[in-house]
């Protein structure tokens, strides 16, 4: 596992440092899907080889997906706010049929039912995708030795009756998600304990018991319910109810070039303890019109700045021994007014961080993408500098 780990002190009323807070973060799916992000340098060098290009391309999607599923589930398990959108539940299904189906294996037949014309819901995309990626899985995972994967949407009319079944539910217009199984179903003890946080019945090194607590927090925020039917030796079937919207879902628009973003030689000093962050951010930038200079340590970073001339510090958040706060004040003693853009795996709100809200704007959520990057550079670059603080 690779971690991360935050360090702050506790001070009493009187300002004595009476203790000492520790945060400690597992940060293995985020370099995952960072490794996983390099897929976008294959398309690029690939435009002459249309049938590697394409092949590329599908690599990327799914990596930018599985990016996206991870920081939303950071996001989750954080009670942040949420990106909602009106969407076509049916259609979210068909765009993820190739993804479900080599992440379940040849072993399990996925059977999909999307019917078209529903009325749409209001929930986050990427949330709705970790939905039915938690639970295709837990599906395949029940179905060892094969078996039928079936996923099917509809509309649901609750009456007054059928909510009083089901938690939290109102009567009223529903978009159903049903995920079926024909594998080792649940007995009577386990299905009531299944969202439960931490509650699994696989190995220790399987299985986390957040999958379906997930499952249901997301479901739930989205103003929807659940029901469970499982039998042991069957299969097990969840139906996922999500109030129908009352306006038409947008369709998906694809992500636009980020406009006025290349650079046109602006050097930047690039600093994070991950060189596979820094390998990323420099061939990002640099195959866009900028010119990068790369430092893993406090002690490079210093000495870079002190040598070269720069028009931008990017660097983490947190790092060995210090943070990219701290970094960006020693820097500004040897280049006055530097812009700075920092980047965390993590919310703004990380343990630790005191940033104005200045600081707080100049931010990219890591893992980032390429728009994402280019667009917060450009911005910092193109910001006026604040004000110098009044003098005591």
């Amino acid at each position: 596992m690779d971690a991360e780990c935050c360090l702050s002190p506790i001070w009493d009323a009187a300002g004595t440092v009476t203790g000492l807070s520790a945060v400690t973060w597992d940060i293995t799916e985020r370099k995952r899907a960072e490794t996983e992000r390099r897929a976008g340098f294959v398309v690029d060098e690939t435009a002459g080889m249309p049938a590697v290009r394409a092949d590329a391309e599908q690599i990327q999607a799914a990596a930018n997906r599985a990016a996206g599923l991870t920081k939303q589930l950071l996001v989750f398990s954080r009670r942040e706010a949420t990106r909602t959108q009106v969407l076509d539940l049916s259609a979210i299904v068909s765009d993820l049929r190739n993804l479900l189906s080599h992440g379940i294996g040849a072993h399990v037949e996925l059977l999909v039912e999307a019917a078209p014309g529903l009325p749409a819901i209001d929930a986050d995309r990427s949330q709705v995708e970790q939905v039915l990626l938690n639970l295709a899985i837990n599906a395949r995972d029940a179905m060892p030795g094969g078996g039928a994967l079936t996923i099917r949407t509809s509309i649901a009319e609750l009456a007054e009756g059928d909510a009083r079944l089901l938690p939290g539910a109102s009567p009223g217009r529903y978009v159903e998600l049903a995920v079926s199984d024909t594998g080792t179903g649940m007995s009577a003890e386990v299905a009531p304990r299944i969202f439960e946080p931490f509650f699994t019945t696989k190995p220790r090194d399987q299985g986390t018991g957040l999958g379906l607590t997930t499952v249901y927090g997301i479901v739930t925020q989205a103003g929807g319910t659940i029901s469970v039917d499982s039998e042991e030796g069957t299969g097990t079937t969840f139906r996922l109810y999500f109030p129908a919207a009352s306006a038409p879902a947008m369709p998906a628009a694809p992500p636009a070039a980020a406009p006025g973003s290349l650079g046109s030689g602006q050097a930047i000093l690039i600093v994070d303890d991950e060189t596979q962050v820094l390998d990323v951010a420099a061939r990002i930038l640099r195959g866009n019109g900028y010119v990068t200079a790369e430092a893993s340590t406090y002690e490079e970073a210093l000495s870079l700045a002190a040598s070269r001339d720069f028009q931008l510090l990017l660097t983490d958040s947190v790092m060995p021994r210090t943070s990219g706060r701290a970094l960006a004040d020693h820097v500004a003693e040897l280049r006055p007014g530097l812009p700075v853009l920092y980047m965390s795996g993590y919310s703004r709100d990380t343990p630790g961080s005191q940033r104005s809200s200045r600081d707080a704007a100049a931010f990219v959520p890591k893992p980032f993408t390429r728009t994402d990057l280019l667009e917060k550079v450009h911005a910092a670059l193109n910001t006026p500098p604040a004000a110098p603080a009044p003098r005591p």
